[in-house]
């Protein structure tokens, strides 16, 4: 019944966009990926194309997956997609996550710190489920680690808020590098290497087979590659 009465709502809006040359899109994105990656892409390719509305929508991939399952999103944008029945992934971009500290913490002068040294800080993470926090605590088993041997005080999917607390030096954190360049780049954040540890990301765009408007994505690419 939701899906019928989502389906007859955007068609009515498809008729009355159509008329008015408007094409409209819905864009689900990982709250890990974050809109700031994906905003401006959007504004420019907007801006090029008059007519083109898109509304941003955030959550974590199993709420993205629902949406495009329910025809609530058109696509989206999420890390390390895994391709389902009946949709298509195109990579976007290659990322990566890493150790996040204060200008003033004492690993921001060091080359790089190793897994030990990271036992003894306070961190300040994403929650459970997300998408860094899984891939962090993945790679962690696979140096036969695990999460628990680290000193986790606050939860929060704020990444805003994160980046704020571990700029006060009130602990450190794991996020994707695109997430922290702007905040690198400005002295706020520093960014330093973990010893034997490579924690690559790939981030796709997803959609829906049926979708009718595939072209737009080499623009989006195009967009993306020029503006990131």
């Amino acid at each position: 019944a939701k899906k019928a009465t989502i389906l007859s709502d955007k068609t009515r809006l498809a008729i009355e966009d159509h008329k008015r040359s408007i094409k409209r899109f819905t864009v689900g994105i990982t709250t890990t990926v974050g809109s700031y990656l994906v905003s401006p892409v959007f504004a420019q390719y907007c801006n090029e194309n008059p007519g083109v509305h898109i509304n941003i929508i955030t959550g974590n991939k199993e709420k993205l997956y629902d949406m495009l399952e329910s025809y609530e999103i058109d696509w989206a944008i999420m890390e390390d997609s895994i391709p389902k029945k009946d949709y298509t992934s195109i990579l976007l971009d290659t990322d990566y996550l890493c150790l996040v500290v204060s200008p003033n913490h004492k690993f921001a002068t060091q080359r790089s710190v190793s897994l030990h040294e990271l036992k003894q800080e306070k961190f300040i993470l994403r929650s459970r489920n997300a998408g860094t926090r899984v891939l962090f605590e993945n790679h962690l088993l696979s140096r036969s680690d695990n999460i628990e041997n680290f000193n986790i005080v606050i939860e929060i999917d704020n990444i805003t808020a994160i980046k704020e607390l571990v700029a006060s030096n009130l602990g450190v954190t794991i996020m994707s590098y695109s997430a922290c360049k702007d905040d690198e780049a400005s002295g706020k954040l520093v960014v330093v290497p973990i010893e034997n540890l490579s924690m690559m990301r790939q981030i796709h765009i997803v959609y829906n087979n049926v979708f009718s408007h595939s072209e737009i994505f080499k623009d989006i690419r195009k967009i993306y590659s020029e503006t990131n």
